[in-house]
């Protein structure tokens, strides 16, 4: 079964460009950071929920709450991992920007709302994934999204250099792109200008044992 973007690892899997490597428990991170990850921000999530849409059709596949959740916003990927739990591994999954469709912030419309940061890809066979990341209160998520877009633009720059295409145009752009804004519970999405589609984003799904939340 379809099981996009993050799923269970633990450090004796071989390494997977679709999922980060992960750490053996005594390290200090979860996962296993690379040279391309350059300049880190990490922030302590309290909900990761991963639906797929196609068609119009939203499927969920899991929601994950409890405590321990980080999310490193690299210079290359957003990693989301859970802490270390023995031998069953951690919860491990990473957005490359190239992969990156969109990335938004949205604000909780009430006080029992989490303000939620929202990634999108895209599947080789078309179906979108999308990663939607809770935060208690005080962490700026449009900031967070703003952050994002203007690291994939950087990288997508380096990537291209002398680039003078319609696209080099609008990720220079993106560079300096304005933090969004939104009405409270709607999304302000920045749009990338080009993504990759991910081939066989596909592992066994693990299904944990908490409500499901609606779309």
């Amino acid at each position: 079964m379809p099981f996009p973007i993050v799923t269970v690892r633990s450090h004796h899997h071989e390494p997977d460009d679709l999922f980060p490597v992960v750490a053996a428990p005594t390290a200090d991170l979860p996962v296993v950071l690379h040279s391309d990850d350059g300049a880190t921000l990490g922030v302590q999530a309290r909900e990761i929920t991963v639906r797929t849409q196609r068609d119009g059709h939203v499927r969920e596949l899991v929601t994950v709450r409890r405590r321990g959740i980080d999310v490193l916003i690299t210079d290359s990927r957003v990693v989301v991992s859970s802490e270390h739990a023995g031998h069953h591994g951690v919860l491990a999954g990473h957005v490359k920007y190239p992969w990156l469709v969109a990335v938004g912030g949205s604000t909780g419309s009430s006080r029992f709302d989490d303000d939620e940061l929202r990634l999108v890809v895209q599947r080789s066979a078309g179906d979108y994934a999308v990663l939607t990341i809770g935060f208690d209160a005080g962490v700026d998520v449009h900031a967070l999204a703003q952050d994002i877009a203007q690291r994939a633009s950087r990288l997508w720059l380096e990537m291209h250099p002398g680039v003078t295409t319609e696209a080099a145009e609008q990720w220079e752009a993106m560079a300096d792109v304005a933090r969004g804004d939104a009405p409270a519970g709607e999304f302000a999405l920045h749009w990338m200008p080009e993504h990759v589609r991910v081939d066989n984003l596909t592992r066994p799904m693990v299904r944990f044992d908490s409500p499901a939340r609606s779309a």
